[in-house]
């Protein structure tokens, strides 16, 4: 699960984490969103490409932190170059999943690698949380 912990929301409860370089080169190229909402490259850079995917997609870039940096929205299909300066890791999602799922430059998300105790001490994560929220996190975070 992917969580905004700037507005407590859910962002993606069935994240699809890209494993290796052959299939981070792959992408979403023949893959569609049925078996997962949203594909991420962790690690993988500020950059991406779009030759050969079918459809249009959402894009969010993350700094090392975790920080949203740049969203974008229906990137077309045979981009040779989508980026955003100073971005760690980026999300693939389905095409208006951004609509649904807003998000804001500055906004902080946990990739469900961090447990709620490095957020809630990380000064750079200072944001107030509900013992729902908190409850939920800690059972997907182990």
């Amino acid at each position: 699960m992917i969580m905004n912990m700037t507005s407590r929301e859910i962002f993606a409860q069935t994240p699809y984490f890209v494993k290796g370089m052959w299939e981070a080169t792959r992408g979403m190229i023949g893959r569609d969103f049925s078996d997962f909402e949203v594909m991420v490259f962790e690690g993988y850079g500020s950059a991406l490409h779009t030759f050969f995917m079918k459809k249009p997609i959402d894009v969010v870039f993350l700094s090392r932190e975790q920080k949203v940096i740049r969203t974008l929205s229906q990137v077309k299909p045979w981009r040779p170059y989508v980026s955003a300066s100073g971005a760690f890791s980026f999300i693939e999602c389905p095409q208006n999943y951004l609509q649904s799922h807003p998000l804001n430059p500055g906004d902080v998300l946990n990739l469900g690698n961090k447990t709620v105790e490095e957020i809630e001490t990380n000064p750079e994560f200072k944001i107030e949380y509900n013992t729902e929220t908190i409850t939920s996190m800690r059972r997907n975070n182990g």
